[in-house]
């Protein structure tokens, strides 16, 4: 297997990053680690972030590549990224999630929201900050996720969200629904 990582054919280095996944083990986590880093094909980028979703359970190493990969040219890998980091839960990941929520790509930022709300309560401090995020998405999202982890510490600084001035009129809504979700 190893010798088809360096071919230069991008199907076999994909089959071969494949291959890895399926063997498992320290070694196959560290050149699929590798492979995220440095291939130069997107999609074998994101093969090995994928791939490492079960076969990274337990390497550190793997949560700081996620941590980059979510910086990567190809959405798909950054999509992937966020997958992982989500199920990894690793709290240190929760500040690289929030800014992936500013994402260019849809995609990216659903997968980020996704993986927040894997986190639960252990979001809530993060979420709360993010209220005064520059970025629209960000803001919007933080509000959604702390209506549906239903953290009633969210309340007061929801509420002072709302009553920003020139805040959206999305982000204005889907604060209003959060707070009555929190109400119930």
């Amino acid at each position: 297997i190893l010798p088809s990582l360096k071919d230069d054919s991008d199907n076999a280095r994909f089959e071969a990053v494949r291959a890895l996944g399926k063997l498992g083990g320290d070694e196959a986590v560290r050149h699929l680690v590798r492979i995220a880093r440095r291939d130069s094909c997107d999609f074998i980028r994101r093969e090995a972030v994928r791939l490492l979703r079960t076969a990274g359970q337990g390497h550190p190493e793997v949560l700081t590549m996620a941590r980059e990969r979510l910086r990567d040219p190809s959405r798909d890998v950054r999509v992937q990224a966020a997958r992982l980091l989500g199920g990894f839960q690793d709290a240190r990941s929760i500040p690289s999630l929030l800014k992936a929520t500013a994402d260019a790509h849809w995609s990216v930022r659903e997968s980020a929201e996704i993986a927040l709300l894997n986190f639960g309560p252990a979001a809530v401090d993060y979420l709360i900050k993010a209220l005064k995020s520059r970025s629209w998405t960000t803001r919007f999202r933080a509000a959604r996720l702390l209506g549906e982890i239903a953290a009633p510490a969210a309340a007061g600084p929801l509420a002072a969200a709302l009553d920003r001035v020139r805040e959206r009129k999305d982000v204005r809504e889907i604060i209003e629904k959060s707070l009555r979700k929190l109400k119930k």
